[in-house]
């Protein structure tokens, strides 16, 4: 997370990195959740 200042804003920057995980763990999340969108977040 990054803060910047200028004259006319405050921004705040957030960089993210994604992962896709192996075919076995989608799999097995599937089958575990039941309602598994490809999305997990915490």
């Amino acid at each position: 997370m990054a803060h910047s200042f200028t004259a006319d804003a405050y921004t705040i920057s957030l960089k993210l990195e994604s992962k896709l995980p192996d075919g076995d763990e989608v799999l097995d999340l599937a089958e575990e959740v039941g309602d598994y969108t490809g999305v997990l977040a915490w």
